[in-house]
């Protein structure tokens, strides 16, 4: 009798374990995780102007819809001029820039104000020469920069490893620069160089270099992780990026990010054959003590 009572008491055990552990591991599948995200939006002006443009609407839309779904979400409003006129008028207009698109995402698309800063900056942080009609239109402008955490839901999917994941290098989806032992000033439109100087991505010389201005008005340059764990999950870059080291920052505004001539030509010969830079698949990672 003892024996049965054991025996009864050690299989209910087992099926109790059996049901704890499923139930722990359907929660951990089901578990929500944030990933951290900072996305740039810019506005630019007419000269002398701080009226939002109505092409620049569902831009709006999307920073508020970002900071509706994260209620600890935040955004910086940076607003610039061109170096024409008076610095002091120019400080004061490009507050006013700044100003406005806080007012139209608070007053039209219900954001909450406290969780929008602005900025002035004037002249001062060009990021194109105001030698150049072209340049002096880029350099009036706002760049809102939103910072946010966006949920992932934890899968138990286990991926198998084919033979087309054999080689690291193999069906290229995009590019990850890793320069997040640097101070990297966050921009619409950063540079990647080589060694030699050359700019193999972005918008130098107001040329589309490595993409296509299509991808550009859709989703940006870039776009900037916190953390090189973060930047590998994100959509962007696709499921098999190509992570490459930053040398150092260049550039008045610490922008524009130097890599290695070998990473540099490792990248050219693998976008011919999967063409990830042209369709903007490049993302940033960027450290704590970035501006």
């Amino acid at each position: 009798m003892a024996r049965r009572i054991f025996y009864g008491l050690g299989f209910v055990i087992i099926v109790l374990g059996i049901t704890i552990i499923t139930f722990i591991g359907s929660g951990i599948a089901g578990l929500k995780l944030p990933d951290k995200r900072t996305q740039i939006f810019e506005v630019q002006f007419e000269t002398g102007q701080a009226d939002i443009k109505g092409k620049y609407q569902d831009d709006m839309k999307k920073i508020a819809e970002i900071m509706t779904k994260d209620p600890q979400a935040t955004a910086v409003i940076k607003g610039y001029t061109d170096n024409s006129g008076q610095t002091s008028v120019n400080l004061k207009l490009s507050k006013s820039r700044a100003e406005s698109v806080k007012k139209y995402l608070v007053e039209a698309l219900g954001v909450d104000a406290a969780r929008l800063e602005t900025i002035g900056y004037g002249p001062s942080k060009p990021i194109e020469s105001n030698a150049t009609a072209e340049g002096r239109q880029m350099n009036r402008r706002v760049a809102i920069i939103v910072k946010y955490e966006e949920r992932r839901v934890l899968s138990r999917a286990v991926v198998p490893v084919t033979e087309e994941k054999t080689s690291v290098y193999s069906q290229v989806t995009g590019l990850i620069v890793d320069a997040s032992d640097m101070v990297v000033y966050l921009a619409m439109t950063p540079n990647i160089y080589n060694e030699s100087g050359q700019v193999i991505y972005g918008t130098a010389k107001n040329e589309m270099i490595g993409l296509t201005r299509d991808c550009v008005r859709q989703v940006g340059v870039v776009s900037y992780s916190n953390n090189l764990s973060d930047a590998q999950k994100y959509p962007r870059v696709g499921s098999n990026p190509l992570i490459v080291k930053g040398i150092k920052v260049v550039g008045e505004e610490n922008k524009d990010i130097v890599i290695s001539d070998a990473d540099a030509q490792k990248i050219m010969e693998l976008e011919k054959e999967y063409h990830f830079l042209e369709k903007c698949k490049v993302s940033i990672v960027v450290g704590s003590s970035t501006r």
